[in-house]
């Protein structure tokens, strides 16, 4: 009687094909050696899972809601790569998890870009006004003193802009005569 390499089980002589394990066992007389421990073939069936938080990670960053999915979706991506990373031959998930983060910032960077268009056209719409578009009061000292003279223009206590400009201030209703 000899022993099967492969699995340690007796088997006979003129045995080519361990009748245990169906492993080809070599010619000519073996040593015995001890049994491979029965939990080390129930632990590894070599189909690696999928990680979860990976999975909602990518799912959280396409669909946004609100930003309020994409700021999750990033912390869910972290956790499964540091996830997969202590764990390397068991999960797989690495490529869903960076997509996850990718998208996850892509929507921050939106949402930043959203607040600052926000707090711009809030700033240039509080104060309209604010700017004007014509000559100031000090300004208006370019219109000839002979014009003044002749009536043609009003004078620049009258508050008004140069022909041809436009303010934005109020402008007081002016009679000319000529």
């Amino acid at each position: 009687m000899k022993f099967c390499t492969t699995c340690g089980q007796q088997i006979q002589d003129a045995a080519l094909l361990c009748r245990h394990c169906k492993h080809w066992v070599p010619s000519g007389s073996s040593p015995p050696i001890a049994p491979a421990p029965p939990y080390l073939a129930a632990t590894f069936n070599g189909a690696q899972a999928t990680s979860g938080l990976a999975i909602a990670s990518l799912l959280l960053g396409i669909l946004w809601i609100y930003w309020i999915g994409s700021i999750v979706g990033l912390v869910l991506g972290y956790l499964a790569l540091r996830e997969i990373r202590r764990n390397p031959h068991g999960m797989e998930g690495k490529g869903m998890a960076t997509a996850g983060i990718i998208l996850g910032w892509v929507a921050m960077a939106t949402l930043l870009l959203a607040i600052a268009a926000g707090i711009f056209i809030w700033k240039t719409n509080q104060h309209p006004g604010a700017q004007e578009t014509g000559p100031s009061r000090a300004g208006a000292a370019h219109i000839p003193a002979l014009a003044h003279e002749c009536g043609k223009y009003p004078t620049p206590a009258q508050n008004v802009s140069a022909p041809g400009h436009t303010r934005t201030l109020i402008p007081r209703p002016v009679e000319i005569t000529n």
